[in-house]
């Protein structure tokens, strides 16, 4: 079911996944009754602990405030299209779904002056977000010229893997935002505010920095709040301040973020 595999909607033999062009095992799917100590041990033994390409997900982990949507969760919330694949991968789409999902341009967002073509859907947490960052005096941190130009969020394409096997780019829904490319390439450290990232969690949105294979550019709706879980996110992880039931005082200043400070960046960038 899509509650156990998380959308996945086929399955087929090695047989016919090799006729795709589906040559490598990307990822395994354990479930059942499972001994937590025992499948630890086994996956450490196997080498596939500690290993920065691989990545370990254990149902019985803290939830990750930067985790998305599945596939199945993706096409209920922000509708499902047709498409059709072309020479260079990029996809056309039913032209009615992207009617009632899809801006005809890219729509101006208040604060920021950041221009994007987003799905309905996500835009008024868009906003919100956006809104928010102006607010703290950090829109000067997104590059508008990059951002308005080879950013932003509906951009309809086929991720190919190998052969004919792929899968599509959520952006083919106007899902999540990109901002600050030319800073954020994929697979590189992140170079993105923490505040910002904390913003952009607290109005529903993951962020990139800590996929697999780094996006620091990238902000993906998953309309679930996020800016409170406690995890040990590899960057911007989330300050969560213990609950008491005491009144709330002000916090000292220390407990504030250095705005100029609290920014991932490369060894040597300073």
């Amino acid at each position: 079911s899509d509650d156990t595999t998380g959308g996945s909607e086929i399955v087929m033999s090695y047989d016919e996944a090799n006729g795709l062009g589906a040559f490598t095992d990307t990822s395994v799917l354990i479930y059942g009754q499972i001994d937590h100590r025992a499948l630890d041990s086994s996956l450490g033994q196997a080498g596939l602990v500690g290993d920065p390409n691989i990545r370990v997900r254990r149902s019985w982990d803290p939830q990750d405030p930067d985790s998305t949507l599945g596939l199945a969760a993706t096409k209920s919330l922000l509708g499902e299209f047709a498409y059709r694949v072309g020479a260079t991968d990029a996809i056309t789409v039913d032209p009615t779904w992207q009617a009632k999902y899809i801006p005809a341009t890219r729509e101006l967002y208040s604060g920021v002056g950041v221009r994007a073509q987003c799905n309905v859907v996500v835009r008024a947490d868009l906003q919100a977000a956006l809104t928010d960052v102006a607010n703290a005096g950090l829109g000067g941190l997104i590059d508008l010229a990059n951002t308005n130009t080879y950013g932003g969020c509906f951009g309809p394409r086929f991720n190919r893997i190998s052969g004919n096997l792929g899968f599509l780019s959520r952006h083919s829904w106007g899902q999540p935002i990109d901002m600050n490319t030319l800073q954020n390439c994929q697979g590189c450290v992140p170079k993105m505010n923490c505040t910002i990232v904390r913003i952009f969690r607290s109005h529903n949105f993951a962020w990139g920095g800590n996929f697999l294979f780094p996006d620091g550019m990238h902000f993906e709706w998953t309309g679930r709040k996020t800016d409170q879980l406690a995890y040990p996110s590899r960057y911007c992880p989330n300050p969560v301040l213990p609950t008491t039931e005491s009144i709330a005082v002000p916090a000292p200043r220390s407990t504030f973020f250095d705005v100029g400070s609290d920014v991932w960046v490369a060894p040597g960038d300073g």
